[in-house]
């Protein structure tokens, strides 16, 4: 018989496995400072206890010892009880292709805020240098070649490591940069070592991002006969471009018992409300139900 089991619990537990010795570190979910005095005990797959410890004023642990029939850890604190398996692959790549990447002595990381830019844009890449087991290795040179969708090399440089072997450069695309799919291709002593891959388009999707808040003064709960109101801030993260975001609250008057959407106003202007723009120069409206909850 087959069952799923889960805890409620403020305990947010971090184990890692050294080659002598166990070493936790415990946080609150909630809050996310460190716990301390956290009950941190290992068991065997026999329900056997291996070890006992707690966490000191910074949420730190140890526990020395070779562990290898550990199969969980439970952590308890008040009300609070985590349980932490041991016994499982300790990060599940299963989802990724990882077969398509064949084996190198020495790996290049590299990755940027997003892969999709405009002709005129700075393309941000950043790369991080290990070796086969992900720990540092000695900093060396890195050549890169930019080549644009018809196989042309527009662009050659040469990347040098900084502090922790981290690599940092910007390329800014020609204004007529050709569209499609551009890539970067890093090579170390002739060798091929990393290929990078970006869109260059004419257009960008808008993404925005959007704070929801209540006003302040107004509680978490409302009465059936209280209005409500909702503050919204939003902020062009790349496509459609605003000089800053704007702030809006709502004007004029509704029937009660509909929420309706209104033009809206700056919060810092005096200025009577004006029709919301053509969509091809967005700004921000807000709306606030009014009347009884229905």
């Amino acid at each position: 018989m087959s069952c799923t089991w889960f805890t409620i619990s403020d305990i947010g537990l971090h184990a890692r496995r050294y080659q002598n010795r166990l070493q936790f570190q415990s946080q609150s979910l909630e809050t996310a400072q460190p716990l301390k005095n956290v009950e941190i005990q290992g068991y065997d797959s026999d329900g056997n206890v291996l070890f006992e410890t707690k966490t000191d004023s910074n949420g730190l642990a140890g526990q020395a010892g070779v562990f290898e029939n550990i199969a969980y850890i439970i952590a308890k604190s008040g009300d609070s009880i985590s349980f932490l398996p041991m016994n499982v692959p300790a990060m599940d790549l299963s989802e990724f292709r990882t077969g398509i990447e064949p084996f190198r002595p020495v790996e290049l990381y590299v990755y940027g805020p997003r892969n999709l830019y405009r002709p005129g844009e700075t393309v941000t890449l950043d790369g991080l240098l290990r070796n086969q087991d992900g720990e540092m290795t000695a900093s060396i040179p890195v050549s890169g070649s930019i080549i644009q969708p018809d196989g042309r090399v527009v662009h050659e440089f040469t990347w040098k490591g900084r502090s922790l072997n981290h690599y940092h450069y910007e390329y800014t695309l020609p204004s007529d940069a050709v569209t499609g799919q551009w890539q970067i291709a890093f090579k170390r002593a002739g060798a091929n070592l990393k290929e990078y891959r970006f869109i260059v388009s004419d257009f960008l999707p808008e993404r925005m991002k959007l704070d929801v808040k209540s006003p302040e003064g107004q509680g978490e709960i409302l009465d059936r006969k209280d209005l409500v109101s909702i503050e919204l801030k939003g902020d062009y993260l790349y496509g459609a471009r605003l000089p800053a975001a704007r702030q809006m609250r709502p004007s004029g008057s509704s029937q009660p018992g509909n929420c309706s959407r209104k033009n809206g106003r700056d919060m810092n202007s005096e200025m009577p409300p004006t029709p919301i723009p053509s969509p091809l120069k967005p700004t921000l409206s807000s709306w606030m139900p009014t009347g009884k909850p229905g």
